[in-house]
């Protein structure tokens, strides 16, 4: 509720975003190497260099991409995996998408409070904009957001 009194991100997109991307508190995300805890609620992947460990975590997930980007995420891999691990292709998958499993990075948090602040800074971005005039209707605001959250930036 707080976040909503800063931001305007009505507090049920905010749960509804916690409770599918942690599986309901179910899913909590690690550090594959290192074990150590993210606290991010959302699966908000980091967008900087190696050198600061203790700005995110490396994991597992998995990421649908076209055929042409296959080499771009093999880089990535090599990038952040430790121990040399491969890319994992799972095949074609619907609309002609490559299902892959990946290490990735993602921000680390101090806190799950730090998760959720973040979060709402996250959606004040322009990208997100068309859904701000509907503030006061979650399941507007939150189907406008959502085919966009997820795809997130690419930077490699």
């Amino acid at each position: 509720m707080a976040e909503q009194l800063r931001t305007g991100v009505p507090w049920q997109v905010t749960l509804a975003q916690i409770a599918y991307e942690s599986g309901w508190g179910q899913k909590e995300m690690y550090d594959e190497y290192t074990k150590k805890q993210s606290f991010n609620l959302f699966g908000i992947k980091y967008f900087g260099n190696t050198e600061d460990n203790d700005k995110y975590v490396r994991s597992w997930t998995t990421e649908y991409i076209s055929s042409s980007e296959l080499d771009k995420w093999e880089k990535e891999q090599k990038r952040w995996a430790l121990n040399g691990e491969k890319l994992i292709n799972m095949g074609v998958y619907e609309n002609n998408k490559i299902k892959i499993k990946v290490i990735q990075p993602f921000r680390r948090y101090e806190s799950y409070k730090e998760s959720i602040v973040d979060h709402s800074d996250i959606l004040l971005d322009e990208r997100y904009a068309e859904a701000w005039e509907y503030k006061d209707n979650p399941f507007i605001y939150v189907s406008i957001i959502g085919p966009i959250y997820a795809t997130g930036r690419y930077d490699c």
